[in-house]
């Protein structure tokens, strides 16, 4: 049968559907090895190898690409591995533009770099049927996503990161990857994930605003809480001008944001957020997820609850991320050129943390 089809079908019995949980253990095994073998025929991986047992060490990824943006990331990422802090570098080539594209696959000359590209399927419908960022979303991340529940990135500590972290306390990353590590092994028990403290991330600025991090004449925002309503959880990824102003913020006063003081703040699976999985820190144990599905709605809170222990925000590490949903056409343009010039002056702190 032609794989294309084969692929096509295998799609059709993903785990939660109807039909594959009526079928017998032995079967819904069958059917979850095949369709894994056969995308695995489906992606195309260049530059550094992307076996071998990870157990106990960092595997960055990021779903790219828009180059403007990564740009900068990168620059933060690539002494990050010069340094072994991070142990590989993924890159799913997700780019929507042409430009962007070819300009991803070239970093597969990079040291520590792999990049990853679906090679028939749905990643050819984003150019043929002109899919919705969302309907892309739900298709293919998923699919990345899962690429990390085999078996040799078992104890491994997954850092999953978006192509516009546009800002990452370097010098500090070594209390994230360390807090990341215990996940991996199983010492940490009351989550799931971990979280840089992000900007531009609404549990993470009502809770610098409660510290007095961020001034209430800059911007207000709401604790978190049971119960929050989808109006009020969209609400604020559509006020642009109050994210701008916590960016501008920031870019003016970075050292207020780094190196907070008191403890981790824990969030339980109740807390009535759902999360956004800007700089995030997991374990293949919350895979395989579920395809089509929200990545970010099943990291985020929606998973099994016998997987949703709940996500840790790291204080003391501090990354900015640019913008959601409208945020980018009143933000972006602005902000980009600026965290730039940000991004020559760091590290701000006179000292450095090991």
């Amino acid at each position: 049968m032609n794989n294309k089809l084969v692929f096509w079908l295998l799609r059709q019995l993903r785990p939660g559907r109807v039909v594959y949980r009526l079928l017998p253990a032995a079967a819904q095994s069958n059917i979850t090895q095949a369709r894994e073998r056969i995308a695995m025929q489906n992606l195309q991986i260049t530059g550094a190898s992307t076996g071998g047992n990870m157990r106990g060490k960092i595997v960055a990824y990021i779903f790219a690409g828009r180059r403007d943006r990564m740009e900068i990331l990168l620059g933060y990422l690539d002494e990050l591995l010069a340094k072994k802090q991070i142990d590989a570098m993924h890159v799913w080539n997700l780019a929507r533009t042409d430009g962007d594209r070819e300009w991803v696959r070239g970093l597969a000359g990079k040291d520590g770099y792999s990049v990853m590209e679906f090679a028939i399927g749905d990643w050819l419908k984003i150019y043929k049927q002109k899919l919705s960022p969302a309907t892309i979303t739900a298709s293919l991340f998923p699919e990345a996503h899962n690429f990390y529940a085999q078996s040799c990135y078992d104890g491994c500590g997954l850092l999953k990161v978006d192509d516009d972290v546009v800002f990452v306390d370097a010098p500090r990353f070594g209390v994230f990857r360390a807090a990341l590590l215990r996940l991996a092994s199983g010492e940490c028990g009351n989550c799931h994930m971990i979280s840089a403290n992000t900007v531009n991330n609404k549990p993470c600025d009502y809770l610098r605003q409660r510290d007095g991090v961020i001034p209430a004449d800059v911007a207000e925002f709401d604790a978190p809480r049971e119960n929050i309503t989808s109006q009020e959880a969209e609400d604020y990824h559509l006020r642009g001008k109050k994210s701008q102003a916590v960016h501008e913020f920031f870019l003016g006063n970075p050292e207020r944001f780094l190196r907070e003081k008191g403890e981790n703040i824990n969030l339980k699976p109740d807390c009535g957020y759902e999360f956004n999985i800007n700089f995030v820190g997991t374990t293949n144990a919350v895979l395989p997820m579920p395809s089509p599905c929200q990545d970010e709605k099943y990291l985020g809170g929606n998973l099994p609850p016998e997987k949703n222990k709940g996500i840790t925000i790291i204080r003391g590490f501090t990354v900015a991320h640019l913008s959601f949903a409208v945020q980018p056409e009143q933000n972006d343009a602005e902000l980009i050129p600026k965290y730039r010039e940000l991004q020559k002056r760091a590290p701000f702190m006179p000292q450095t943390d090991k």
